[in-house]
């Protein structure tokens, strides 16, 4: 019973601490282009290898891919800004900081800036050590299996890709 009440008081701080604008999350969830409707993926089936580039795909919302094995399309927004796959622990990570470098997945390392992302209230995901916003490759990036990338922030512009939400 004192084991049940200290686990209601620690989600019900959890709770307090996340609605005050937070960025951790609790639980993995989709992060969601607004401009497609398509999800960050890691591609291929279960492919937790450092380095694999993400990519936009139909959101499997039900938590399993098309196989019918856990979905790799969860994600966890830390409290440190790391956003970490929820099914495979490894980070977003930048392969350059130009624009137009793409996403990957990498081993989390809470050092690396480049890991680091600050999601805005508009929907943009921007990066600590560039300052660029995660985008979606070509214009308008819509179609499945399109790369995701860092970009300049295009925050004057009402039909950018570069807006989520989760």
């Amino acid at each position: 019973m004192f084991q049940r009440m200290i686990a209601l008081a620690a989600v019900a701080a959890f709770s307090m601490f996340f609605a005050a604008g937070a960025q951790a999350q609790v639980s993995p969830r989709l992060i969601v282009n607004q401009l497609s409707g398509k999800c960050l993926d890691v591609p291929g089936i279960s492919n937790f290898t450092p380095g694999t580039p993400l990519q936009l795909f139909d959101c499997e919302t039900n938590g399993v891919d098309f196989s019918g094995k856990r979905s790799d399309q969860f994600w966890v927004f830390t409290g440190q800004g790391q956003i970490v796959n929820g099914l495979s622990g490894l980070c977003i990570d930048i392969t350059g900081t130009q624009s137009g470098a793409n996403l990957v997945i990498a081993v989390c390392n809470p050092a690396n800036t480049a890991q680091t992302w600050t999601v805005r209230p508009d929907g943009f995901i921007q990066n600590a050590a560039t300052g660029k916003c995660i985008d979606v490759a070509g214009f308008p990036g819509v179609n499945t299996n399109t790369p995701v990338l860092h970009s300049d922030c295009e925050f004057g512009n009402p039909q950018t890709d570069q807006r989520w939400r989760s």
